[in-house]
């Protein structure tokens, strides 16, 4: 099915296996919450989305672009400032060097209204995190979409109740509430080990878990594969919102074949199962199952005038 991925990957010399992978993240809804954390967390969205897509956290690297707005007022400067450090502290513990970057610090518009009232309109404080990573082998580049009927579901990494900037929390106007945080040194473990599951087959299907939670990755790996799951997201959280909508960061959402969980669950003692690939519809307990074909046709009304 038709579904944007999180990453693109190209392989710009033919005569070599090599191929470049290239992904993005933002969350500017998170800076006015922890702008420390906001930094982090979006390194490691980008970061996460490239190692889905099967990029070697060892050969990578990754560019910055501040977008922000009145850098002269000491609230802005000081969000600048915690910034500055995330990005500093994550990408010396992933060992991923910054190669470039822009810089734009006064985003802000100010002149009258209608009634020729004083307006200022500034843009929210916005930091743009892209990498750019090899993946050695272009045959080894591995995609979103749900294989084959019997496959086995997992997620890798703890799901915590943290919808600060999260799409669950715009949507229901949520407030005070805890932005993500980031563990880098226990992430570039976990990132080495899903590129080395890469390498040696051992997935079926490998989707980073970010904007929309678990709950959004799940409806696009079946729309990606036309095929539906069972699913039981008790063992990820006792909160069905908490397993669907929290954007915890560094996690994976995974299928293996039936025969390759025992292997799964040696190199990752993390791992949740939380179903099979099944029928045509999403089937998740305690909430209303849908059809493969209701969830593509909600997603491709979002582009519809595009």
């Amino acid at each position: 099915g038709r579904v944007n991925g999180a990453a693109s990957v190209v392989r710009p010399v033919l005569t070599s296996k090599k191929a470049v992978v290239l992904s993005h993240a933002l969350n500017p809804r998170m800076t006015n919450i922890s702008p420390y954390k906001m930094a982090a967390g979006t390194i490691d969205d980008a970061v996460g989305c490239a190692i889905a897509a099967g990029a070697d956290i060892h050969h990578m690297a990754i560019m910055d672009n501040f977008c922000w707005c009145s850098s002269d007022e000491p609230e802005r400067l000081g969000q600048l400032l915690e910034t500055a450090k995330a990005c500093y502290d994550v990408a010396v513990e992933y060992g991923t060097p910054f190669i470039s970057g822009k810089d734009s610090m006064f985003n802000d518009f100010r002149g009258f209204d209608a009634d020729d009232n004083p307006v200022k309109i500034s843009v929210p404080p916005t930091l743009l995190i892209s990498t750019l990573g090899v993946i050695p082998d272009a045959t080894k580049v591995q995609t979103i979409d749900w294989k084959m009927p019997g496959d086995k579901i997992f997620v890798i990494g703890e799901t915590k109740a943290e919808f600060g900037g999260s799409e669950f929390a715009n949507m229901k106007e949520l407030k005070d509430l805890d932005v993500p945080s980031v563990d880098p040194k226990a992430a570039k473990d976990r990132y080495e080990r899903v590129f080395k599951a890469h390498q040696d087959g051992l997935l079926a299907s490998s989707q980073y878990i970010w904007q929309g939670g678990l709950g959004a990755a799940l409806a696009k790996s079946c729309i990606a594969g036309e095929l539906g799951a069972h699913i039981d997201l008790s063992s990820v959280s006792n909160d069905l919102a908490t397993a669907m909508w929290s954007e915890s960061k560094s996690r994976f959402l995974v299928s293996v074949a039936d025969n390759k969980c025992d292997e799964l669950a040696k190199r990752f003692p993390e791992a949740i199962e939380i179903g099979e690939v099944a029928g045509e519809r999403l089937v998740i307990a305690g909430a209303d199952a849908v059809s493969v074909a209701e969830l593509s046709a909600s997603y491709q009304e979002t582009f519809s005038k595009f």
